[in-house]
């Protein structure tokens, strides 16, 4: 960047703000907003004439011819800048984190703009407000342009031909610059590209790395690009990310930023609507505008989206008008859409009759009128939608030219036939040149969804109104060429949404798509009509328990979380089904297809012996897993099949790892030799110096030296080229468990026995950090974050260190109450960390350093970890001798941290229920009462586990601690007049589900939980609980007292507090005495003693496994230990 712009940063309203000023993230300077402009896509029409910039200086002869063509692009773009209302936005650092904790996007933005980063990429809903935030962005820095200063490019996506190859030139030949031109600007100058609509373009790939932006002889960019968040996958950030160069590179995490534009707060809805009412005459002020807003159920949630507030600002006039009850309008997005779709065509059908036509115009008007305007008006807008998906496939942007398109389906739409004209100029479309497009990329999905089922009544009043059920009679026959036979809603999660907001308000629609789903039984043809029927249906939250569904034929289709309780599948297709916490007790699938059908947790792979480590390739190709037979076998991740085994090493490989640059790999083993593998040859080469056995190697990030750690208490480092030692590390004073390369390759970071956690320089052997030790546990893991800032260690006592790599100072401490912490992995885009406990494999969220999801599919010890290349899945191996996989896209992520109280118990001030969901697969409704001394108390008055039943209704949100066992989460849902008390232990099946009535909770907001959260954290943190917590009760209704519980909350009823999962931990873990230290114990045994085994040939116990597989735990004092179950799943200490 320009050093003077550099010095004086950009404000919103494109003036330079004071550098010693900081703008309030929680303010909006409304003064200085009404000189802004906004809402792109907006049907508000702006002010005539074009907005105030400065006034160009006269060029001098000097000025270059390409510098005059910039200030001529730089009027061109400022005079084409028209909005009505600019509002702000607001941000937080990623999808994961809380709406709560924002900040300014400008701000950051400018910080963006003055780093070393490349990219940034700006998500958010549909509606948000990235494109009008990108318009604005754009305005501001061609206001403050000066002479040289980085080039500010908007580009629209959508627009341009292969946006993935030449990106930049193709942008500046449509503003007219010659070849000479673009050479020069490529060559001398920076661009800042402000890329709008990724999602828009149909692009898969990553446009800063297909554009080879920042190369050498290349284009010198800083890139802004925005995407909604709704189309991205679990491995979204790699479409982003620049990577390093090579065949094999990394993520660049250190040129990359993201923010994610945050709903509009209260203020800030109530400063757009006091800018919105003086852009025209109205009969409503500001104050009836918010009225009305709090009034309508639902509607201040739904209009902290921009656009939506647009939509509602326009309508609510005529929504409210003549109803006395505002709080019996029922809105939902697609029903607002609906009031708006009316809106703007009665006001451009107003707009009609009252100027004056042509005798033709005039003549086709009144026959349009005749037919009923609306409808036809909606009609013409359904059939441009239908065109777009089918010949451009969804790409929004139409171009258009009278004479070389009177052929084409364009002319259709944008031939001069007065119908086509009249109605094509009554639609919310917009026009720029032969561009044309609707106002918003949600509009074309909502009209498009209107071709699934035209909501529009045929009267002349032409209202969106709810049908009434139908007979049989009046279902109409299924269109075979509609869009609901082909197109892919899955891929369409917008229109989905609108499709299965309908559902409810209209039991036409609803009774097509059961029609569909019941012909598929005999007609092939109907198979994806029916799999997007049944995806519509499930996310509409119809249920199918005890359905008839023999023989359907749904491939492919998403039934994530439906209800499907004792359905009967005989003979069903269900190939490729997503079947992910889908209610499937007592279900029949006999002699279903299912082959890829999708269960949340793909089918575990085998081996002949127990697993102790896996590593992927660096192109995510290959899986490789060292054996205790010492053989390592590679696996084809397209097939999951293995191709070859590899032998050489005598005796257990412990740690395997891929060379970051080349198509090698490396092993470490018990017969304290390093190998060297070529996977095409299958040929070797052993690396020899340590004199016991080898436990950890991995490969620098350059792939130029390989590290090994062993028993011995060294660490060595080997040429990989030459297999020479370069240098021996001697630091350690015990066995060396693990060690970690940092990204950038200057440091190793080593833990082991002696309980130390050491950083040093790999080429001189010198400590770069001070040494930290554990106070009382050895450490048996240590790793590197994606970004270098942390290292991650644990051992023995299972708690998850995250320690300053600047420093090695812990800063947070994760607990995972299980048993010993001896894995983990980080995501390369650095987004997850996964650590494996015992047999529990845990994902934990990087940003903000919760637990995310727990699997416990490992009978045995887990001994590896490995993410997949792009982040969308975890393996694990173990010595139950299977490899497993875990994706992470069937992790809810984004759920919104509400609790549910029950509605028949919040009139008594002091006497409160709320229901509590858990990763421990527990539901849970308490209690919290106040006494007179103002103490909450919190009483547990009804469990059970949700293994026996799916969680569709109790989704999973943010997390609070209700306890210290658990990582309990707020559940959105509740009890729809269900009661917990009259079910049995485990909710039989005769019990309903919990499932969310929208009539029947009153949420308490995200941000009141918070609040509510710190407090249950620090009151319930005080107890202990112990193992007769797990007896079974069969008390009165009276609660138990604290002396008889043994804690603070009490329980009653029929049930186990925990549910039966403990009561196997009990069985295995008991109460258990140990009078020697864990040095001759656990400890010893993995240095001396081949991990517990008797001999070499002796049982599996590995590293906190005594010789039968029973886990062992350290502690250095000695004594009796009772491991507390129910809520605290962590060993308490007990006298000797």
């Amino acid at each position: 960047m320009n050093s003077d712009s550099r010095k004086r940063p950009l404000s919103d309203s494109g003036e330079f703000d004071d550098p010693t000023s900081t703008q309030s993230a929680k303010k909006c300077d409304r003064a200085r907003l009404q000189s802004n402009i906004v809402m792109e896509g907006s049907p508000i029409q702006p002010h005539d004439g074009a907005p105030p910039f400065a006034a160009e200086e006269s060029e001098s002869d000097a000025t270059s011819h390409l510098e005059q063509n910039l200030l001529a692009l730089k009027a061109q773009r400022l005079r084409g800048y028209h909005q009505a209302v600019y509002i702000p936005p607001m941000a937080k650092a990623s999808l994961r984190s809380r709406d709560e904790d924002h900040f300014s996007l400008m701000d950051k933005v400018q910080q963006f703009l003055e780093s070393e980063r490349e990219v940034m990429l700006i998500l958010g809903d549909a509606g948000s407000g990235k494109s009008t935030f990108n318009r604005h962005l754009e305005y501001l820095l061609w206001t403050n342009y000066n002479n040289g200063d980085p080039i500010p490019l908007f580009i629209n996506l959508s627009a341009i031909d292969q946006p993935n190859l030449d990106l930049v030139s193709k942008q500046l030949l449509m503003h007219n610059f010659d070849d000479d031109q673009i050479l020069e600007m490529k060559q001398h100058r920076q661009i800042v590209l402000i890329c709008d609509g990724y999602d828009e373009s149909q692009q898969l790939v990553n446009l800063h790395d297909t554009n080879l932006l920042n190369r050498e002889g290349q284009w010198s960019t800083k890139m802004v690009i925005s995407c909604r968040s709704q189309y991205l996958s679990q491995d979204y950030l790699s479409r982003f990310i620049p990577q390093s160069g090579g065949q094999y590179g990394r993520p660049a995490l250190h040129l990359f930023q993201e923010a994610v534009i945050a709903p509009f707060l209260r203020d800030q809805i109530e400063t757009y609507v006091e800018l919105y009412v003086p852009i025209e005459p109205r009969t409503w002020t500001t104050q009836d505008y918010m009225d009305k807003l709090a009034m309508i159920p639902n509607l201040m949630d739904l209009v902290r989206n921009p656009f939506l507030l647009t939509l509602a600002l326009d309508t609510l006039p005529a929504l409210t008008e003549g109803k006395k009850d505002l709080s019996t309008i029922k809105l939902t997005r697609v029903l607002l859409y609906d009031s708006f779709v009316v809106y703007w065509l009665s006001v451009n059908k107003r707009r009609l009759e009252s100027i004056t036509l042509s005798t033709d115009d005039r003549e086709v008007f009144i026959q349009l009128l005749d037919a009923g305007f609306i409808s036809m008006g909606v009609d013409f807008s359904t059939r441009l939608a239908l065109a777009i998906f089918d010949k451009q496939g969804g790409n929004p942007v139409i171009k258009y030219n009278h004479l070389s398109d009177k052929t084409t389906w364009r002319s259709e739409f944008f031939g001069p036939k007065p119908e086509v004209r009249l109605l094509r100029e009554s639609i919310p479309l917009t026009r720029s040149g032969n561009i044309h497009q609707f106002i918003h990329r949600s509009i074309l999905e909502y009209f498009f969804s209107c071709a699934f089922f035209d909501p529009s009544t045929t009267t002349d009043h032409n209202e969106f109104t709810p049908q009434q059920y139908p007979g049989a009679s009046v279902i109409r026959s299924l269109d075979t060429e509609g869009p609901l036979f082909k197109q892919d809603l899955l891929k369409e999660p917008s229109i989905l949404q609108f499709l299965y907001e309908r559902v409810p308000h209209s039991p036409v629609f609803k009774q097509q798509l059961l029609l569909a789903v019941e012909l598929s039984k005999s007609d092939p043809g109907y198979s994806r009509a029916a799999a997007n029927a049944m995806a519509i249906l499930v996310k509409a939250r119809v249920r199918f328990n005890g359905a008839d569904l023999r023989g359907i034929k749904i491939p492919g289709a998403d039934l994530f979380g439906g209800q499907f309780d004792s359905a009967m599948f005989q003979g069903a297709d269900l190939t490729n089904a997503n079947l992910t916490r889908t209610w499937i007790r007592q279900a029949d699938f006999t002699d279903a297809e299912m082959t890829g059908a999708k269960f949340g947790v793909l089918p575990p792979i085998t081996e002949s012996c127990p697993v102790f480590c896996c590593a992927f390739s660096p192109d995510g190709t290959m899986l490789a897993a060292g054996l205790k037979n010492g053989s390592i076998s590679l696996y084809d991740t397209s097939t999951w099949a293995k191709f070859v085994t590899l032998c050489g090493h005598t005796r257990r490989v412990t740690s395997v790892a891929f060379s970051p640059t080349g198509p090698w790999l490396v092993s470490g083993s018990h017969d304290n030799t390093v190998r060297l593998w070529d996977p095409q040859t299958h040929l070797s080469r052993t690396l020899e110096g340590h004199s016991n056995k080898v436990l950890k190697v991995i490969i620098s990030p350059d792939g130029c030296r390989i590290a090994s750690a062993s028993v011995d208490a060294t660490v060595r480092v080997w040429n990989s080229e030459s297999g020479e030692t370069e240098l021996v590390y001697e630091g350690h004073e015990r066995a060396v468990t693990s060690i970690s390369w940092s990204p950038d390759g200057s440091r190793v970071a080593s833990g082991g026995y002696d309980r130390s956690i050491q950083v040093w320089d790999p080429l001189t052997g010198a400590e770069v950090i001070k040494r930290q030790y554990s106070e009382r546990h050895s450490i048996l893991c240590v790793e590197f974050s994606s970004d270098g800032r942390w290292i991650i260690s644990g051992g023995f006592d299972a708690n998850v260190y995250l320690r300053d790599a600047t420093n090695n100072a812990i800063q947070r401490t994760l607990a995972s109450y299980c048993s010993n912490f001896n894995g983990v992995v980080v995501s390369r885009d650095g987004r997850w960390m996964a650590t494996c406990h015992y047999d529990v494999v845990k994902l934990w969220d990087m940003e903000t350093f919760t637990e995310r999801a727990v699997w416990k599919d490992h009978s045995r010890f887990i001994k590896g970890l490995a993410f997949s290349v792009d982040s969308s899945y975890i393996v694990s191996c173990s010595l139950d001798q299977t490899i497993r996989r875990f994706e992470l896209n069937t992790v809810d992520m984004n759920l919104v941290p509400h609790i549910s109280w029950n509605p028949s118990k919040t009139d008594d001030t002091d006497h409160l229920e709320f229901v509590t969901g858990s990763n421990d697969g527990a539901i849970r409704v308490w209690r919290m009462t106040v006494d007179q001394e103002d103490q909450v108390r919190f009483y547990l008055v009804w469990g059970t586990h949700v293994f026996k039943m799916a969680s569709h209704d109790t989704k999973i949100a943010d997390t609070i601690h209700l306890s210290e066992h658990n990582r309990v989460f707020l559940v959105q849902g509740g009890a729809d007049g269900h009661d917990p008390q009259s079910d049995t232990d485990e909710l039989g099946d005769e019990s309903e589900p919990w499932t969310d009535d929208e009539d029947g909770l009153d949420e308490l907001k995200s941000r009141d939980v918070l609040k509510f959260s710190d407090e249950l954290k620090k009151r319930l943190r005080q107890g202990s609980w112990k193992k007769k917590k797990l007896e079974m009760m069969d008390t009165s209704d009276d609660m138990m007292s604290e002396d008889e519980s043994g804690g603070e909350l009490e329980s009653r009823g029929r049930y186990r507090l925990a549910g039966s999962e403990f009561e196997d931990d009990l069985n295995r873990y008991d109460e258990w005495e140990r009078q020697d230290s864990p040095r001759d114990d656990s400890e010893s045994a993995d240095e001396d003693g081949e991990d517990g085994e008797d001999g070499e040939d002796g049982e599996d116990g590995e590293d906190g496994e005594d010789g039968e597989g029973r886990q062992v735990t350290e502690d250095e004092s000695g004594g009796k230990y009772e491991l507390a179950s129910d809520l605290e799943d962590e060993l308490t200490w007990c006298e000797p």
